[in-house]
């Protein structure tokens, strides 16, 4: 009939007819009602169905003492923080899978329904087990809207839809077309499950109102047969002693065509009592999953009355109990949900917000900490409680941003900023205040032109003189994420002459250390091609760095610190002191401890363990992020993971006997070729040059000069500077900014190697 039910059909297919796979299905949440990760958790849940807990599952196929056991573990430790747990979650979702599938030797079929309704948490870790498919026989199956998410630009689930697009070897989008209107009597008979005459003038009709869509197709024949059943009128139903027929036509009276979905399901709401309908209309105000016992506050009846209710409404598939949950029930579809709301009163339903919200608040104990937040919030925000509801909305914001869930951070900064702006006295101090954290959740989530323009109205706001500093330097993020160097520059330069004169030295030390690393990069950059420019930069980097050093005390934010540990270090390994980048670069795992291991501090901290000869414990750490990269599904993390492992492995080889030289060598380079395809599939342009580099150090290593001369020019792609340098003057800039990272001994080594071949075949 649909997509819904062609997937179930699916299901069933591969349960029974081809052989007994692991099948398992969740469907998402509205977006108000929902929480992060929901599908997931839920698929987690009844994957692990027989093991006492998700790790016990993942330990039984991975081994107890497993990466992937001690990741699952950490994922639903409450003592780790949010932000942090959100990553092992995602690794943990295609881990568990993967586990099952061992555990069991059989193949999954995961489908997840209503997409168009999915958090951009669960977008994430779905991306996570595609990126990851070739690794177990999973087949992933989702459902979604076209209608909800093609004109959303900013919508959850176009990661995803881009991925199946690029990548049509491993994913497909399939669309299911309306019915044909030659198929629809077949449907019909298919709905009714009795035979059907049906005049054409009927079909005319059902088609022209339903245009073929399904669901309409669905409930508006469902709709037709409840109210016959209901109304007792005959003349529709011809019975016989083995059956009965359905006789339709364009005259039969009781038959109101839905003109919309909203109409075909309202008839469906047609036989519903009073209670049934009182019952029904609180549980569609509280949300499309409900708690029992709060529906039961909110309408005040005795536990028996609800009870009787609910069955009823269960019974005609209006309702559904929660498979695996206690006391939770959800609407059949969403769709029936809000067609409740719908026909409501907006007195009747801000009333009933409010009832549910005081409700909330007094069941605190039976709801996640920052889910109460979020339902109290949006409740109070319906109920027109506005200043009640800013507070909660902004909690839950803030509480996404924590989690590193950028994009629902922005969509509840967005409902407490309204809430702000409709109360009685509108705080405009605070408005500035929370434009400023919407602007920057909007930057993290990569929505930089919405994110600028939101900067740019807090900007000229007089409320809030610190916000507007803070919304300067985001700004000045957004033209370095856009390799808008100079405008980059200007706004950071503006962002601290003010902070400076505003006395917020935690800004200004922000800015320190956001300038700090703009121009180190230069510095590396230009290094062997303009060494003036180069030395300019990092003479202005040497002084932001000691900027953010002084600025950043025990008493600054951890992150803050951590960060400003990083720059230290990265400063003494570049100035040629490795043991005393190690020791900095420990303090800031220190700091860091619990977190995931991730590229910005683990290949750092390899590269100045290399330096001080300690290759095995630099590939430790490299393996570290390798492996949680490549479970989070973190492709850029990962490439560069691969490309440090392919440097680790070629220096492994020119210090081994030359059998073993060409099986390290043959490995470094799959692991550096892996790596620059990745790169340039993800559009890293630093990480493309950088492993170039090694490519080239490696094809000089082993006599190709015609490889490396291809690599070289990947390496030095300056655009205008390389037509005015040889290949010789190139390679020696490489060697310059090998010089420039602290590698003095890997430049010597390349300087004398590219001495003894020749690389004079003209200007690149």
């Amino acid at each position: 009939m649909g997509k819904t039910a062609l997937a179930q059909w699916c299901l069933g297919y591969a349960a029974t007819t081809r052989g007994d796979w692991i099948v398992q299905s969740a469907s998402c949440e509205p977006f108000h009602a929902g929480m992060s990760f929901f599908p997931i958790q839920e698929l987690l849940r009844r994957l692990s169905t027989g093991f006492a807990s998700v790790r016990d599952l993942v330990a039984e196929g991975f081994g107890p003492q497993s990466s992937e056991s001690d990741i699952a573990f950490k994922a639903f430790n409450e003592q780790i923080d949010p932000s942090d747990r959100r990553g092992y979650m995602m690794a943990t979702f295609p881990n568990a899978i993967f586990a099952a599938n061992r555990v069991a030797g059989r193949p999954a079929l995961i489908f997840i329904d209503e997409l168009e309704r999915v958090d951009t948490a669960s977008v994430d870790a779905i991306m996570v087990l595609a990126s990851r498919l070739a690794d177990a026989p999973v087949l992933l199956l989702g459902c979604y809207r076209s209608d909800l998410v093609a004109g959303d630009r900013q919508h959850a689930l176009n990661p995803l839809l881009e991925y199946c697009r690029r990548n049509t070897r491993s994913g497909q989008l399939m669309n299911i077309p309306p019915i044909p209107e030659t198929s629809l009597q077949q449907l019909i008979d298919v709905c009714l499950g009795d035979p059907v005459e049906v005049s054409g003038r009927f079909l005319s009709r059902l088609y022209r109102e339903t245009e073929g869509n399904p669901l309409f197709i669905r409930e508006v024949v469902r709709g037709l047969r409840e109210r016959a059943a209901a109304s007792g009128q005959r003349d529709v139903l011809e019975a016989s002693q083995r059956q009965v027929t359905w006789k339709l036509d364009a005259d039969t009276e009781f038959l109101e065509l839905p003109k919309s979905i909203e109409d075909a399901v309202s008839s469906r709401l047609t036989p519903l009592t009073d209670e049934q309908r009182e019952i029904i209309g609180a549980a569609s105000i509280i949300g499309r999953r409900f708690q029992y016992q709060t529906l039961l506050a909110v309408l005040e009846w005795t536990d028996d009355r609800v009870l009787e209710g609910i069955d009823d409404l269960v019974t005609i598939e209006l309702l559904r109990e929660v498979d695996g949950a206690v006391e939770e029930f959800e609407f059949t579809h969403g769709r029936l949900r809000e067609v409740v709301v719908s026909q409501m009163t907006g007195l009747r339903r801000t009333r009933l917000h409010g009832k549910v919200a005081d409700v909330i608040r007094a069941q605190q104990r039976i709801y996640v900490p920052e889910e109460w937040e979020r339902i109290l919030g949006f409740h109070l925000m319906n109920a027109r409680r506005y200043e009640d509801a800013a507070p909660h909305l902004e909690e839950a914001g803030v509480n996404f941003l924590r989690a590193q869930s950028s994009a629902e951070a922005a969509d509840y900064f967005r409902m407490c900023l309204d809430s702000l702006e409709k109360a009685v006295v509108p705080d405009e101090v605070k408005i500035t205040h929370i434009g400023l954290l919407l602007g920057a959740s909007l930057k993290l989530s990569g929505q930089l032109d919405a994110a600028q323009r939101v900067l740019g109205e807090v900007i000229i706001s007089t409320a809030a003189p610190e916000a507007t500093l803070w919304a300067l330097d985001h700004l000045g993020d957004i033209h370095r994420m856009r390799d808008e160097t100079e405008e980059a520059i200007s706004l950071y330069e503006r962002c601290q002459k003010e902070a400076e004169q505003a006395g917020d030295i935690e800004l200004v030390a922000e800015v320190s250390a956001d300038l700090a690393e703009l121009h180190m990069r230069e510095y590396e950059r230009l290094a062997g091609i303009d060494a003036e420019k180069s030395t300019t930069h990092f003479e202005i980097y040497k002084r932001y760095l000691e900027s953010e050093t002084n600025l950043i005390g025990e008493h600054s934010p951890k992150d803050a610190r951590a960060r400003s540990l990083r720059n230290r270090a990265k400063f003494e390994r570049a100035v040629g002191k490795p043991e005393d980048a190690i020791e900095l670069y420990e303090q800031s795992i220190h700091l860091d401890e619990g977190a995931p291991p991730s590229h910005q501090l683990r290949i750092p901290y390899a590269k100045a363990l290399r330096l001080v000869g300690r290759p095995k414990d630099a590939m430790t750490q490299v393996e570290l992020v390798l492996d949680w990269s490549r479970q989070i599904g973190a492709m850029r993390s990962e490439a560069i993971a691969r490309q440090y492992r392919g440097l680790l492995l070629m220096e492994e080889g020119l210090d081994a006997n030359i059998s073993d030289r060409q099986a390290l060598f043959e490995e470094a380079r799959t692991e550096l070729s892996l790596a620059l395809k990745q790169h340039e599939e993800v559009n890293f342009k630093q990480g493309v040059r950088e492993t170039a580099t090694d490519l080239f150090e490696l094809e000089v290593s082993w006599g190709e000069t015609t490889s490396a001369i291809k690599y070289l020019a990947m390496a030095m792609d300056l655009g205008s500077h390389a037509l005015k340098l040889s290949n010789r003057k190139l390679a020696e800039a490489v060697v310059e900014q090998l010089r420039s990272n602290g590698e003095q001994a890997r430049a010597n080594r390349l300087l004398e190697r590219i001495g003894a071949i020749d690389l004079d075949g003209g200007g690149i």
